[in-house]
């Protein structure tokens, strides 16, 4: 029991230490904290086998194709032919405004305004009338 209180986290697991372990905050290895290219590394994604949508030249690109957009290649793609598509946001569905709805019919609030006013009436009657029992202390 000794043994372990006297070692410290990085010595028990094996020199990565800390949650996230390793020299480089963050894991040697990669693992979940890796995804993709993210992170800065210099590794190439994967490509994947096309045809350029323009000009039927088979080219490679960093995604695999589903069919449902158009591909360019690298010189189609220079030349801006797939410009036009990529930055169309004419056909997207703009943000919808909002507006309250103002209430017409106000006959539920003049209600609640009657039954107010009641209440008050009722609090001013009370405090307004003299007590009948400190009328009959100040008299006695």
């Amino acid at each position: 029991m000794e043994k372990f209180y006297n070692t410290t986290a990085a010595d028990r697991k094996g020199g990565k230490g800390g949650y996230k372990g390793g020299k480089s905050y963050g894991g040697g290895s990669g693992g979940a904290w890796k995804r993709g290219n993210a992170g800065g590394s210099d590794e190439r994604p994967d490509m994947h086998p096309a045809t350029c949508s323009s000009c039927g030249a088979a080219c490679e690109v960093p995604f695999k194709p589903n069919g449902k957009k158009p591909i360019f290649c690298r010189n189609c793609f220079k030349k801006g032919e797939g410009t036009d598509q990529r930055y169309d946001r004419s056909s997207a569905p703009g943000k919808p405004a909002y507006v309250s709805t103002p209430r017409t019919g106000t006959e539920g609030i003049e209600k609640q305004l009657k039954a107010l006013n009641e209440k008050m009436d009722l609090i001013l009657e009370a405090l307004m009338e003299p007590d009948e029992d400190e009328d009959e202390a100040k008299g006695e």
